[in-house]
């Protein structure tokens, strides 16, 4: 596996439009839609999820998110009725609810409630 750090990265994004126009037969043509869409941006927040925030990050064009924990026990916030109205009320704000995170914590796994995950 290849590894990049971040300043080359940025600086081979730098130049992808210089190489784009330079191999391009008219330096007026608009780029393909293929080469349009290939560049996709994928944003993270730790923002809760209030109607609030939804409404906002739906207002910022986000369509997908990874939801907070509904508890950080299994309880019957897990339940499948309980997951099911939080899907419904993301889905409100016409973002879609992708996953939820398991409750994972930093503790040592012996110490940890859900050892077995």
């Amino acid at each position: 596996m290849t590894h990049i750090n971040r300043r080359d990265f940025a600086r081979l994004a730098a130049l992808a439009p210089i190489a784009h126009a330079l191999t391009s037969a008219d330096a007026g043509a608009q780029p393909s839609r293929a080469a349009r869409s290939a560049a996709t941006m994928y944003v993270g927040t730790q923002h809760g999820d209030s109607d609030a925030i939804l409404r906002a990050m739906a207002g910022f064009g986000v369509n997908h998110i990874c939801s907070r924990l509904p508890s950080e026990r299994f309880d019957e916030k897990w339940s499948v009725d309980s997951l099911s109205r939080l899907r419904e009320r993301v889905e409100s704000f016409g973002i879609t609810l992708d996953m939820v995170p398991l409750p994972m914590s930093s503790n040592e796994i012996s110490r940890f409630e859900l050892p077995n995950i």
